[in-house]
């Protein structure tokens, strides 16, 4: 490592009484009062910018009531540096660890090369049960006059983090996340405010600061946890913002007794610039840190057959041989067998007796179904093999005694993996209640993880119960979005591209599976005039609309006409497959309009030179041209190179308002371009 490699990431630490800690890189500098250990914010540094916002250091960052209200004890600081691997980039790592009469803390910050964010995981380690937050922490409403009812209502809160906040005009952005999105179909709410001397209490797992004044920084914080109500212990919000100051509440701790250090959850705090597009680009740089992108172990077209509600009604090998065919017909890289490849029932199967899988009660329960697959399944993945087509199965650990059973189930994945060299496991079923359930949850990830080498990918299934939401786990693999279904009605091609769309903005959306179905099917279950019923609406425009994610083909391949719309799509995923890897690589932002049936909309992956590509969208509007919002200055000249045929570029210049106008030829198609500067 070179002497300017070496100054690139530095967490440093003073002794004695005004000794103080730093931890920065070339981009974000924090610097904290040692404060004996109960380290407490002087200033954060936007380096690229020269800005930084200031504060005296009076008030502990940290706060646990219970713990850090006792007398401390000791404290201690270590710092060390990590390389980097097939899942994490080189980044630093320094832990600050404060004993307290009544437990101990442990602040591990990770900051990674050009990240502009630093992130913290708090530990605790209790000597009488984890504690429990007072969730009363409504604003106080009375006289203005009475100074007491201005002050925090959130004293009793467990706060994660504190940010100081120089100089009174601020303006605050809080993004909160819906999943169990078997229920929902809003994914992304936004609660701009300004602040004030009063409390302000907002949910989300995204905060957005901005100053008026130039010289101090915008700054961005993640809360790296469940989203709302599925944390643990949650206090009703994730943020209280005033005048002075912004703090994140709610560490994912509760009262139950657990022997040793228990995980909660992280925050990250982040500089950007101030424009809406420097401000994303930095959280993405950020989040993209979270787990190295492997185009080989991680892009995947998957095929699963469960979208045309079959469940395990048809599942079996001569089946499946058969969908592995079309698979590699369409383009299609990856084909999942659902619930019902495995001997146990579960109790989504179309046959009666099924439950959710207790491997406590039913240890052969993940053995192959004997009657469906009479040879295991070795033809199967050999046959994959043979077509170019990963095999994957679905997966429903054991929820039994708050996940007991954990290295039971992490010892079928690893078998599976030894055995067959499978790689993707869709993790379905979830319900995490409890913090020893989370716990082993995480253990069996990591020792499934751990036996692979980093080879396995989880689709983490987002789509009902207590489970995980958009900001944690996601070290792990992939998001599974949404279960969306012709038979019921509720798939509309324009939903999912809406979804994915709001979610792109925050979420990586190469993080996420989002889903194309057979539109041929169930006509008979929508309005004859609902212009946006997925009949009207071509296979290949829908399979557009998931281009910038993972394309996920949610229905029997088999069960697919041949006709010119499946031409279409498998020369689309031929082209795909020949730019996917770099515009995932890319800062993947959404363009346009918000997808809402009569809308020009779509993505745009920005690479490091300010170059990359665009997917647009033309959905059921008459409008043959629009202005559609980019992420480019004022007064760029882009030239666009179309990848789907050999049309002449395009050579537009960005408007004042940060517009191209482009057009596409009809209702319902799309263009697919790169882009040049």
């Amino acid at each position: 490592m070179s002497g300017n490699e070496q100054k690139s990431l530095q967490a440093v630490q003073s002794g004695g009484i005004a000794g103080i800690l730093v931890i920065s890189n070339d981009r974000i500098r924090r610097v904290w009062k040692w404060n004996d250990g109960r380290i407490a914010t002087v200033s954060i540094d936007d380096l690229l910018r020269g800005v930084s916002v200031q504060s005296d250091g009076a008030v502990p960052d940290v706060s646990i009531p219970g713990i850090t209200d006792g007398p401390l004890v000791s404290a201690s600081f270590s710092s060390t540096e990590h390389a980097a691997t097939n899942l994490l980039p080189r980044h630093r790592e320094a832990v600050v660890e404060t004993v307290y009469e009544k437990g101990s803390l442990r602040q591990v910050f990770r900051l990674f090369e050009n990240s502009p964010a630093i992130e913290m995981t708090l530990w605790m380690r209790s000597v009488s049960g984890l504690g429990s937050s007072d969730t009363a922490c409504s604003s106080a409403r009375g006289a203005v006059e009475d100074p007491t009812l201005l002050k925090s209502g959130a004293a009793s809160v467990p706060m994660l983090d504190r940010l100081p906040l120089d100089g009174v005009h601020w303006t605050a952005l809080s993004v909160e996340f819906h999943d169990a999105t078997d229920h929902c179909n809003n994914l992304v709410e936004e609660h701009p405010v300004r602040l004030y001397r009063a409390d302000t209490f907002l949910s989300g797992n995204l905060l957005f600061l901005a100053p008026l004044k130039t010289t101090s920084p915008n700054l961005f914080v993640v809360k790296e946890s469940p989203g709302g109500a599925a944390q643990l212990d949650w206090c009703g919000h994730d943020f209280r913002v005033r005048i002075g100051a912004a703090e994140v509440h709610g560490c994912g701790f509760t009262d139950e007794e657990i022997d040793g250090w228990v995980r909660g959850y992280s925050c990250a705090v982040g500089v950007s610039g101030r424009s809406e597009t420097e401000r994303l680009v930095a959280l993405r740089l950020y989040q993209k840190c979270l787990r190295k992108m492997d185009p080989v172990r991680d892009n995947m077209v998957m095929m699963n057959t469960w979208g045309d509600r079959a469940r395990d009604g048809r599942l079996c090998e001569s089946f499946a041989l058969g969908e592995i065919a079309v698979a590699r017909q369409l383009g299609i890289t990856h084909f999942q067998l659902d619930d019902g490849w495995q001997k146990g029932l579960s109790h989504n199967s179309a046959f009666q007796g099924g439950s959710f899988p207790d491997l406590a009660r039913m240890p052969d329960f993940w053995e192959p179904h004997p009657e469906r697959f009479p040879n295991g399944l070795a033809p199967v993945v050999e046959c994959g093999r043979q077509q170019g087509v990963t095999i994957c199965l679905w997966f429903n650990p054991s929820s039994a005694n708050d996940y007991a059973a954990w290295q039971q189930d992490a010892d079928v994945m690893i078998s599976l993996y030894r055995k067959f060299g499978l790689t993707v496991f869709k993790i379905d079923g979830v319900t995490v209640e409890s913090k020893r359930g989370e716990i082993r949850l995480r253990k069996m990830f990591d020792a499934v993880v751990e036996a692979s080498g980093g080879e396995v990918v989880f689709n983490l299934d987002v789509t009902a119960g207590r489970r995980f939401g958009f900001h944690y786990f996601g070290e792990y693999g992939n998001l599974f979005m949404e279960n969306r279904y012709t038979d019921w009605g509720n798939w509309y091609p324009s939903w999912t591209f809406r979804n994915l769309w709001d979610l792109a903005k925050y979420v990586p959306p190469e993080r996420i599976q989002a889903e194309f179905l057979n539109n041929a099917r169930n006509g008979d279950k929508y309005a004859d005039d609902d212009e946006l019923a997925p009949k009207n609406v071509p296979f290949d425009t829908a399979l557009a609309m998931t281009l910038a994610a993972q394309p996920l083909a949610w229905f029997e391949g088999t069960g697919l006409v041949r006709n010119a719309q499946f031409d279409t799509a498998k020369r689309v995923l031929e082209i795909y497959s020949g730019f996917s890897q770099a515009f995932h690589a890319g800062v993947v932002l959404p363009i346009g309009e918000e997808p809402g049936g009569r809308s020009v909309s779509g993505f745009q992956s920005l690479d490091d030179e300010g170059r990359g590509w665009i997917i647009l969208v033309r959905e059921a509007t008459a409008e043959p041209e629009a202005n559609v919002r980019v992420h480019a200055s004022p007064g760029t000249t882009l030239t666009l190179v179309s990848l789907l045929d050999s049309s002449e570029s395009i050579k537009r210049t960005v408007d004042r308002d940060g517009c191209l106008r482009l057009s596409l030829p009809g209702q319902w198609t799309y263009g697919i371009w790169r882009v040049e500067r």
